[in-house]
Order: structure tokens, then C-alpha cells, then sequence
């Protein structure tokens, strides 16, 4: 059971705006097929949003501030719970409209949030468990400036963009006769600087090239790890926790990155009906602070929601990707078919591999880099069969292998199946209806080295409803996952963060009900 409410409010004349917005959603835990409650699914969640505008002139000023607040909140698939989120996000944007297509445009934030988690609000501890906690905080800021001017036939943007992010984060364990206190993130610090340019243009007749480059340099550090553990102890299950913390302190911590974007895209107008897209690109991501801080195994820091437990590296190198896309789109007044294809080379792809420490319910993975390659097809297509009835339909696929794997087990860890929808949708005189059908294939194609759990596919009929009887009046409805099929996602965690417990079970059948006033 959970209910949502929202309101927003604005009002504006021809030079100023000002609005409000704020939300309130809850909701106890969800069931699965059988009224089987999933725990732990609970949720506590309110935003609010306030913000003012001015345009005049060909200058335009907005300044925006969000506030969330999400008070107890489960999250079944993490070794603890959400006990708040409280913080907010300023956000300021400037753009002058100089004339003959000069423009310039800039913006900027500040955000600011605090977060709890612990293992005993809103769960019950099993025997032998601990409890636990975990704060951490994040306090960011960046600005972007680009300007836009006519060059040949097209635009050309050229900017700056940067930003700067500091994160805390600690841990309290209470053991037996003692509380352990670790400083995981001590103080990190995530600094993001780029150059870019990009031109978009008409080269020939229904000939369009856009061609972008960037560049990037982020630099990270972090302080020297702590804890109140006496350096003669080891906590529990981790043997190494006083060697991976001497010898995280005795590292050079500090890391540069220079990274490297290309992109050119060239789209062809073949007739009024076919559109062709081709798509080359060279892609850098350094890594995450957690990618490169993670300095020992541990549950409290183990958030990836998988099941598993990670463990940095100081010495990762920052991925590369070679991108190849292809794409159609052919349309006419009553159908179109969009297919697209790609083919993408990761060069120092960054995944969690398979350490000697851990067991099977609960696998410990350390971010390294290998190289890998993801290919696959994206399809949209729809038909409107009268001015009443329409069909839409889509279809996903993407396979991630490893290359040069060292054994004959080269699927990539954590990739979607075979997926795709359909639906059928009915409109006439204020009232719309519609069946929709979703189907996800069985994964097989898992990482073993990683000790990764197949799924079995499975399929979804769901039926939604709207009316509006009068105008701004709308009244919706719906009724998801009709036959209350068991299913699990594959890209879902693990109950507990624990394997052996079996992925998180997905919501059974729901039933729900809207009502939205607009004036």
C-alpha cells in the first residue's frame, strides 16, 4: 500500500516567473505472487522545489533551489537501510541572446547532502549480526560557460566546464565489548576540468555532420583511513583489515587522468520517409573514488547492490571506449520501424573481478581493468492501424564479452537479457486505454569467474486507463503484472546482500489509481 501526491504552482507574466513544487510519497512493503511480503521495500520520500525567472531583452536569469528529505527507506538488496537523505541543490543559469546566432550560455550548482544508512530501523538483526551504520556526506559545486556562433553552413558551441566534490564517509560496528568506529572516505576530493567544441552543420543537401572533442582532466585524492580498532584486532571475516589499511596509508593516494572525446555523427536524409544515422566516437571515464578508495573489504562500504563486496585499486587506468552506432529510422503517416546497432571496443573497461577472499554467498571483487566489448540492437517500430487503435512495440539486446579472457568463461558481469515490449493502445473522446506486454529472456550468459546467478525470463500483461471528463481533469488507473507472475531482475541485488537468499523478488500484481488536476 503507498500513496503520492504532488503539487506544482507558477506564476509568470512576460518578464518574470516564479513556482513552487512539492511531492509526498510512502509506502509499507511491497508483495510478490502469493501476497508474499518482500522486506525491507518500505519507503518515506519528500521534495520540494522553489525557483524564480527573468527574461528581457534577449537575456534570460533563472535561479532554482531542491530540497529532498527521504526519511526511513528500505533497501532490501544492501547490507543496511536508508534511515534519511537530507540536503539540497542551488542552481543558477544565465543565457544572452546576443543576435545574428551569437548566444551564451552558462550555469551553475551547489549541492550539499547528508546521509544515514543502519542495519537495525527497520530490520530485525539475525543471530550473531552487528549492529551497523554508516554516514556519509558530499558537499559538490561546478559551472558550465559555452557560446554559441555561426560558422559555415551551422553552429559552432565551444565551452568550459568544471566541477569540484568532497565525500565523507564512516562507519560504526558495535561488537562485543566494544564499538568500532572506521573512516572509510576520509576527505575525498574529485576535481573535473574540460574543454569542448562541437559544430553541427548541413554539408550537402539532406546531409547533416556534427563533430564534438573534449577534454578532460580529473584529479583525485583522499586522506589516510582511520579506525578505533586497536592494531593488534581484526574485525570479523576480514583478516586483512589492518594490512589494507597501513598499506592504503603508505600510498600515494593522489591520481591525475587525462581524457580524450571524439564523436562524429553523420545523418542522411535518404527520401522524405528513411533517415540513416552513422555514429563514430572515442570515449574516456576515469574511475570513481570508490573504484580507486576502497581500501579494504567490508559490508558497510559494500553498496553496489549485487551481493557482492568491492575493493579498490590506486593503480586503475581510466577506460577507453571506440563506439560504433548505425542507425535507421523510416517513418510514413501511419507506422515506423527505428532499428540501431552498435559495436563498442572498452579498452581498460573497469569490472569487479573475483578475489581469494570471500565466499560464495557473499564474493569479494576487486575494480580492475580489462578489455571488452559490448554489441547488440536497439528496435522501435509502431502502426496506427485506425484514427482509434495503435500498436508500439520495442526490443533491446546487448552482449558484453571480455576479450583475451584467460579461460573459456568471457561473459561480461551484470548484462541485461533479450528484452522487449508491445503495446496496444486505444483513444477516443477523452478516454485511452491500453494492454501492454513486457517479456525479458532467461540470462545465461553470466560471469562465472564472478560466481554470477543465472535468471529465468519471464512476461508481464499490464493494463492502464485514463478519462478526462473534464478539461484539466484527467483520472488514471491501471493494474500491473495482471497474472501476479514471480519474476526477478537480473540486474537486481540479493536479498540481504547475501547470495545464498536468491535475488530480490519484483513486485507481484498492483493495482493503483491517479487523479491530477491542471488549470
Amino acid at each position: 500500500d503507498g500513496h503520492y501526491g504532488a503539487i506544482l504552482g507558477s506564476v509568470a507574466n512576460k518578464e518574470h516567473k516564479l513556482y513552487l513544487s512539492g511531492s509526498k510519497e510512502q509506502g509499507r512493503d511491497y508483495k510478490t505472487k502469493n501476497n508474499q511480503k518482500q522486506k525491507d521495500t518500505k519507503y518515506d520520500r519528500e521534495a520540494f522545489t522553489a525557483g524564480y525567472g527573468y527574461q528581457r531583452d534577449g537575456h534570460e536569469f533563472g535561479v532554482n533551489y531542491s530540497n529532498n528529505n527521504t526519511g526511513h527507506t528500505g533497501t532490501p538488496a544492501l547490507p543496511m537501510d536508508i534511515t534519511y537523505v537530507r540536503g539540497g541543490l542551488y542552481d543558477a543559469n544565465y543565457s544572452w541572446d546576443i543576435g545574428d546566432g551569437y548566444q551564451v550560455r552558462t550555469n551553475m550548482f551547489y549541492q550539499k547532502m547528508r546521509h544515514w544508512m543502519d542495519n537495525n530501523t527497520l530490520r530485525d538483526l539475525m543471530m550473531g549480526m552487528n549492529p551497523m551504520s554508516n554516514r556519509t556526506e558530499v558537499e559538490a559545486g561546478g559551472i558550465d560557460l559555452a557560446v554559441d556562433m555561426p560558422l559555415f553552413d551551422g553552429v559552432l558551441t565551444v565551452g568550459v566546464n568544471g566541477d569540484q566534490s568532497n565525500h565523507e564517509a564512516n562507519s560504526s560496528m558495535d561488537m562485543p565489548m566494544m564499538t568500532m568506529d572506521t573512516n572509510f572516505f576520509n576527505n575525498v576530493e574529485r576535481d573535473r576540468y574540460s574543454v569542448f567544441t562541437e559544430w553541427t552543420g548541413d554539408i550537402a543537401e539532406d546531409l547533416v555532420l556534427e563533430l564534438g572533442a573534449r577534454y578532460t582532466h580529473t584529479w583525485s585524492d583522499t586522506g589516510k583511513a582511520s579506525t578505533s580498532l586497536m592494531p593488534m584486532m581484526n574485525p570479523a571475516m576480514n583478516p586483512n583489515f589492518q594490512s589494507d589499511l597501513a598499506a592504503f596509508n603508505s600510498a600515494d593516494r593522489k591520481r591525475n587522468f587525462n581524457e580524450v572525446d571524439l564523436a562524429a555523427v553523420l545523418r542522411y536524409a535518404i527520401s522524405s520517409e528513411l533517415d540513416v544515422e552513422v555514429g563514430l566516437a572515442r570515449k574516456n571515464r576515469a574511475p570513481t573514488y570508490q573504484e580507486l578508495y576502497l581500501w579494504t573489504n567490508n559490508r558497510a562500504v559494500g553498496g553496489f547492490a549485487d551481493g557482492s563486496t568491492y575493493i579498490g585499486d590506486l593503480d586503475l587506468d581510466h577506460e577507453t571506449a571506440y563506439q560504433f552506432d548505425l542507425g535507421f529510422d523510416w517513418h510514413n503517416e501511419n507506422a515506423y520501424v527505428a532499428p540501431r546497432f552498435f559495436y563498442h571496443y572498452v579498452d581498460d573497461y573497469i569490472q569487479g573481478e573475483a578475489t581469494s577472499r570471500g565466499m560464495a554467498s557473499n564474493p569479494i571483487l576487486q575494480w580492475s581493468n580489462i578489455a571488452a566489448q559490448f554489441y547488440g540492437v536497439d528496435l522501435e517500430a509502431g502502426y496506427t492501424v485506425t484514427e482509434n487503435w495503435r500498436v508500439d512495440a520495442g526490443l533491446n539486446y546487448v552482449r558484453g564479452e571480455r576479450v583475451n579472457a584467460p579461460s573459456a568463461d568471457s561473459d561480461l558481469y551484470r548484462i541485461a537479457p533479450l528484452n522487449g515490449r508491445a503495446q496496444v493502445t486505444y483513444e477516443q473522446a477523452g478516454w485511452m486505454g491500453a494492454m501492454e506486454g513486457v517479456f525479458y529472456a532467461d540470462q545465461g550468459d553470466v560471469a562465472g569467474y564472478n560466481q554470477e546467478q543465472k535468471t529465468k525470463g519471464y512476461m508481464l500483461l499490464n493494463l492502464r486507463g485514463k478519462y478526462e471528463p473534464y478539461h484539466g481533469v484527467v483520472i488514471g488507473t491501471g493494474i500491473e503484472n495482471v497474472l501476479d507472475t514471480k519474476h526477478h531482475d537480473h540486474l537486481g541485488g540479493y536479498t540481504n546482500h547475501n547470495r545464498a537468499n536468491g535475488r530480490i523478488a519484483m513486485p507481484g500484481r498492483n493495482i493503483y489509481a491517479t487523479l491530477s488536476y491542471n488549470w
